[in-house]
């Protein structure tokens, strides 16, 4: 990394400009949003198996970026200098539900820095402030985020789209050309007519003429590390060494290309939980119809299954509660031996069928074994059966596992009520809401009796959309009723509902 690089760099940026160096001399960078802290540290070796933020909704490419390095020199990629602009979106109404073409992340500790956004076109959707780096494509958060964020996104395109589409010729950026990478250029300029082509010639050129080895470090020392890598006589290299050599050669045949630093997803899953292990370098092609484009080229697995199970017991759930007020859940984790874990996180749902993706509505450490939570029941939970469930969190050792109790969640209501003063004839119409009387939101499907006071009647009417309530009720009026006047028939009517 390369300290002093803050406001000086251009724009107000956080100290130490973000940035990747394929020299060898320093490992990649781990981004611990959901983890605590600040968004960028350095480790060398493999990054922990921890717990980083959940995702909820099945994203439109199977990665998200934290930042992107649009800029290569002396071995390192670096952030674009930009001026930062300050969004506020205060008192967005968010909804937690799962729906379709939206992505919503919630960290697992509260966290600020570079937040994980998709890659593509999208609108964003939060209930904070946030600095964004408009040309980088991402978003910085110096308050502490504990609550989900979403981006709900454009179709992405299809391969057979990206074959025909243009990539954006009026997006500039730095050019770095050494000359065996001329070489390279005119042999793709000879060989492609169309962007796309260009694109996979390059992805094919270099596995065709490189060997492609993961576990291989080259150390360039003060070499530049591209030049060295195309012209080193064992032609061996790692993800990193293919991703700049192919980004750089795209660069110089005309098509912008950047690479993102982010996290690896599973790729269909409507709810996941990313963990630290899953960080990742991904190239991003921009496109003129479809914005970046991330490409999955010289791809590696960085899922991990720990090697222990584990137990995950709920030894009490309050099997009711109320709209707006609290729950209380406590359990156990132990080894599949019975041995009490400690310092692991359970996460906790609420949920209508067990399989329902969700985000948690709970967070809590597991000490000596044991786990205690008390938490609200928000108001965007309505009344019905939910199951309770913990899933513990893994580590480097452990795996996950899961309780699920069943809850009945109950609201009261209350009933507005359109009532005439007076009847005339022996119909009138009966109108009215009935309401949540914690979230004031009209309640459907509810029954409402309808009585008349000395009179052998009653009249059941449903609410419908937005609790409303509304009916024509006939009444058959006895003989030996009396009237207030014998010329037309005329009484208040009493409600009993």
């Amino acid at each position: 990394m390369i300290p002093g690089y803050g406001e000086d760099y251009g724009g107000v940026m956080p100290e130490q400009m973000p940035n990747i160096d394929i020299s060898g001399n320093e490992g990649l960078p781990e981004m611990p949003f959901g983890m605590g802290g600040n968004t960028l540290v350095l480790r060398e070796g493999k990054n922990p198996h921890t717990p980083a933020f959940e995702v909820l909704g099945v994203p439109n490419y199977p990665f998200v970026k934290v930042m992107t390095m649009e800029n290569y020199l002396n071995n390192r990629w670096i952030m674009s200098s930009e001026e930062p602009e300050l969004r506020f979106l205060l008192g967005e109404k968010m909804n937690r539900e799962f729906s379709k073409n939206s992505v919503k992340i919630k960290p697992v500790e509260p966290s600020k820095g570079y937040i994980p956004v998709l890659s593509g076109n999208y609108e964003m959707k939060y209930d904070f402030s946030l600095m964004e780096y408009k040309k980088s494509g991402v978003f910085y958060s110096n308050e502490l985020i504990e609550n989900f964020y979403e981006m709900v996104y454009e179709t992405p395109p299809t391969e057979a789209q990206l074959r025909y589409a243009k990539t954006d010729g009026n997006y500039e950026y730095d050019v770095y050309i050494p000359k065996v990478v001329e070489l390279i250029v005119d042999e793709v300029i000879e060989n492609c007519y169309s962007d796309y082509e260009a694109i996979k010639f390059v992805e094919e050129f270099l596995l065709e003429n490189y060997t492609y080895d993961n576990s291989v470090i080259n150390n360039y020392g003060d070499k530049d590390g591209i030049s060295a890598f195309l012209l080193g006589e064992d032609r061996v290299g790692n993800h990193l060494d293919f991703l700049s050599a192919y980004a750089i050669i795209l660069r110089a045949v005309g098509i912008p290309c950047r690479l993102a630093l982010g996290y690896k997803l599973l790729p269909n899953a409507q709810y996941q939980v990313v963990y630290a292990d899953q960080v990742y370098i991904y190239p991003e092609i921009k496109f003129e119809d479809y914005g970046w484009v991330p490409m999955d080229v010289f791809s590696y697995d960085v899922f991990y299954n720990p090697p222990e199970k584990t137990i995950t017991q709920i030894t009490f759930a309050d099997d009711t509660a109320r709209r707006g007020n609290s729950i209380t859940v406590r359990g156990t984790v132990t080894d599949s031996l019975g041995n009490p874990l400690d310092n692991m996180t359970v996460l906790i749902y609420l949920k209508k069928y067990k399989e329902e993706p969700c985000l948690s509505y709970s967070k809590v450490n597991v000490s000596q074994g044991s786990f205690e939570t008390v938490f609200n029941i928000t108001g965007d939970t309505n009344a019905g059966k939910y199951h309770v469930i913990a899933d513990l969190l893994e580590n480097d050792i452990y795996r996950t596992s899961s309780s699920d109790p069943e809850l009945k969640v109950i609201t009261d209501t209350f009933l507005e009520i359109d009532s005439p003063e007076n009847i005339f004839g022996n119909k009138f119409n009966f109108s009215g809401k009935i309401l949540d009387e914690f979230s004031f939101e009209g309640v459907k499907g509810l029954e409402v009796n309808v009585s008349f006071e000395h009179l052998n009647l009653v009249e059941t009417i449903e609410s419908g959309e937005d609790g409303i309530l509304s009916g024509e009720i006939e009444i058959d009026i006895p003989e030996d009723y009396l009237y207030f006047k014998n010329f037309f028939f005329c009484r208040k009517i009493l409600f009993a509902l």
